[in-house]
């Protein structure tokens, strides 16, 4: 097993999956091997296998702490919140103090909209451990949150401490010193915050540029398909914090549509193409009209949808709007929009989980801005009037009539719900989860 997590950590999961699957036939009643086994499997992104791995572990032995852990952390990504919920507070009843059981009982309560649990599970492990910058940086995640002066003073008085976590604290202490209206403190700690970040994550701008040129200058016609899908995505491109959230929760509010959230599945299909020496847009030249239709056929059955009208909102999708005219005719394409300057900054004041790496730096930012801008008017150009713009300004001050017309754009019938979008109840899992609901 000792190679198989040295393999792990240095990221070759192929190799470790080998040598614990090993293990786990060696001695089928060693609880350990299966967990390592489902774990691995789960940072694969093979849920179905991790999930049977883990009915080995627990059959060997029902009330594992660690085994029940993984397992909670399994329906988080598989958007079995409620689930996940019931086996954190269990846990949490057998292990007040454990830092990941209160953190992913907090994150399921803020999906599921219940704010005063999260709240409540999140200020349990500031307090228990203050100088762990993720449990602040999770109350000011909810956007909505106040810190207290005692709050405040206690990330002050812990930041020197916060070692691994010191980004997460400075943006937590950025939000705080904001609301409070100390614009130049708070500027301060998210430039702190920001530069922590970046030290973590590579970003190339002119690896990004070049990109872009290369989307521009491709040529993205083929041959029709006359075939049709049963299942109509929508898509909802554009900047992260641009309304993506907010627009699929009106939308999700309509009862002949789901909101599946960020779906990674159409950038996963696209590296899967990519070869040595070919990549992406080049890559798509190679596709005849039946490989374009399969592909497309391969995204809903990734996402799992065989029918009806859902919400596909991972932003960066701008990227391949192209490829989407191809594959997926049918699909319906939502542009949010926002001011530059508050898209940018509300960015800039964000801790992503992962990706966007480009936020940590004004420069880099502002930069990959203009180039978002510059291939979504090429889209605009190239398609026109199949793509709908959504302004964020505009819909949170007059709602009525661009609900409306967002509605009509996908071929939905008005709902009175969807004007009511704060008050229907389902799982959000986007740093904007709060800010929908009010």
């Amino acid at each position: 097993m000792t190679l198989g997590q040295i393999a792990q950590h240095k990221g070759d999961l192929r190799d470790a999956l080998i040598m614990y699957r090993k293990a786990t036939e060696a001695d089928p009643k060693q609880i350990e091997p299966w967990l390592l086994l489902s774990g691995a499997l789960i940072e694969r992104g093979e849920p179905e296998a991790a999930d049977t791995a883990l009915a080995m572990a627990l059959s060997l032995n029902t009330e594992h702490i660690e085994a029940r852990k993984l397992l909670a952390h399994l329906y988080m990504g598989n958007d079995r919140i409620a689930a996940a919920a019931e086996i954190y507070e269990s846990l949490l009843s057998e292990r007040a103090d454990d830092r990941g059981i209160l953190e992913g009982l907090g994150n399921a309560f803020r999906m599921m909209g219940r704010r005063e649990s999260a709240i409540e599970a999140y200020r349990n492990w500031a307090a228990l451990y203050p100088e762990d910058g993720n449990a602040w940086w999770s109350l000011a995640n909810l956007k909505n949150y106040t810190f207290s002066n005692d709050e405040l003073q206690q990330m002050r008085d812990h930041l020197a401490l916060a070692a691994g976590t010191e980004s997460q604290m400075h943006f937590a202490l950025g939000q705080a010193s904001e609301d409070r209206g100390e614009f130049r403190i708070s500027f301060q700690h998210y430039l702190q915050a920001n530069r922590l970040a970046r030290r973590l994550e590579t970003f190339m701008i002119s690896e990004h540029e070049a990109l872009i040129d290369r989307l521009v200058t491709f040529d993205w016609t083929s041959e029709p398909d006359d075939g049709a899908f049963s299942a109509v995505p929508i898509f909802i491109v554009g900047m992260p914090r641009s309304g993506t959230t907010l627009i699929e929760q009106i939308l999700a509010s309509h009862s002949a549509v789901e909101g599946r959230g960020e779906l990674s599945v159409l950038g996963d299909l696209v590296a899967e193409l990519e070869q040595p020496g070919e990549s992406y847009p080049s890559i798509v030249s190679k596709l005849d009209t039946l490989a374009l239709r399969e592909l497309g056929q391969r995204y809903l059955a990734g996402v799992g949808v065989s029918s009806g009208v859902f919400v596909d909102k991972m932003p960066n999708n701008f990227l391949l709007v192209g490829l989407i005219k191809l594959i997926l005719p049918q699909a319906k394409i939502v542009h949010a929009r926002r001011h530059p300057v508050a898209n940018c900054f509300s960015c800039f004041k964000q801790r992503f989980g992962r990706g966007q790496s480009y936020s940590y730096d004004l420069s880099e930012l502002s930069q990959y801005y203009l180039q978002y801008r510059r291939l979504m008017d090429v889209w605009q150009s190239r398609y026109p009037g199949t793509i709908h713009n959504v302004e964020y300004e505009t819909l949170v001050h007059g709602p009525d009539e661009v609900i409306k017309g967002l509605l009509d754009f996908c071929g939905l019938s008005f709902e009175q719900p969807c004007l009511d979008f704060h008050a229907t109840s389902r799982v959000i899992n986007s740093a904007s989860s709060e800010q929908v609901r009010e």
